[in-house]
């Protein structure tokens, strides 16, 4: 701050009188002194006293102080991880704000003491970095700027060699009936299963070997997707399940004598099915015994 003297003159009668001193710098810095000035009395310079003018003799006393305004602001340090538990080979990003930073300044992260690099921080005195931890343990990452520092606690946990073996589930099935999707994961700690139906979360459940319920009620093809997730770690499967309305098999009669009124005993009529749901076709045959009519109803499961 450049220093200079500044005069202001001006008459004084006796009384007391506050005077103020505000001065700035190039940095924005701002100091307030300020004095309190009390004249006892006056003369005019022969030595007679008076009502006013500039002092030639006569008394005064003053008291003053100093008080910084507007002073430079402090730097400030923070630090935060995106999750502070992880599995090995997963990674975590370290993200911060420098504050008060001037102009470009720079902020070293650290992890137990050594270095994984340096970055720039932003126009808003932000930054950010990430890496991927290669072995378990508590660690301290530590963000380092200048004088100041913050630090972080991260666990770092094994890894698990997730995986969903195998997912069972009907590919076409009738509508309203009940069928289920049963999954068996690979994982060395029990996982959390969810099952996801266009889209949407349906259920929730915990395990290495779990079975989901479904019936639906609306005819169409539906999406879908088993997710495994332990530690970190997730894995998905999908699938479509193809649901249709409810349909009996047709019979067309072949036999030459099956549209004669009175079918007798020992009378036997074959023909063909056709089946809406699941598409297949083949043949049968229906026998009246001792004048009974065996009806066979002919509805074919999936």
């Amino acid at each position: 701050m450049d220093q200079g003297l500044v005069e202001d003159t001006e008459q004084l009668s006796t009384g007391t009188y506050e005077v103020g001193l505000n001065v700035s710098d190039d940095k924005g810095r701002k100091i307030n002194t300020s004095y309190v000035l009390t004249v006892n009395s006056v003369n005019d310079g022969g030595g007679n006293d008076g009502g006013g003018g500039s002092s030639g003799g006569g008394s005064s006393s003053f008291s003053g102080g100093m008080s910084i305004l507007d002073s430079e602001p402090e730097k400030n340090l923070s630090i935060g991880l995106s999750s502070d538990v992880i599995a090995v080979g997963q990674s975590v990003t370290v993200s911060g704000t420098l504050g008060n930073a001037e102009g470009s300044e720079n902020v070293t992260v650290t992890v137990d003491g050594e270095e994984l690099g340096e970055v720039q921080v932003s126009e808003d005195g932000g930054y950010s970095m990430s890496f991927t931890p290669e072995d378990t343990g508590n660690k301290t990452v530590e963000a380092v700027s200048g004088d100041l520092s913050a630090s972080a606690g991260l666990e770092v946990i094994p890894g698990s060699d997730l995986e969903i073996s195998s997912v069972s589930s009907p590919e076409v099935v009738r509508l309203n009936d009940t069928f289920s999707v049963c999954t068996d994961i690979a994982s060395g700690s029990e996982p959390e299963v969810e099952l996801f139906e266009n889209g949407v979360s349906v259920e929730n459940r915990t395990g290495t070997d779990v079975c989901f319920r479904r019936t639906i009620s609306e005819p169409g093809d539906y999406e879908y997707l088993v997710e495994a997730s332990v530690s970190g770690q997730t894995v998905q499967n999908s699938f479509t399940v193809d649901v249709r309305e409810l349909s009996t098999a047709t019979v067309d009669s072949d036999s030459a004598d099956s549209d004669e009124a009175g079918s007798s005993a020992g009378q036997r009529i074959t023909g063909a099915f056709n089946n809406a749901v699941s598409g297949t076709s083949g043949k049968v045959g229906i026998s009246i015994l001792a004048g009974l009519i065996l009806t066979v109803a002919i509805i074919f499961g999936l």
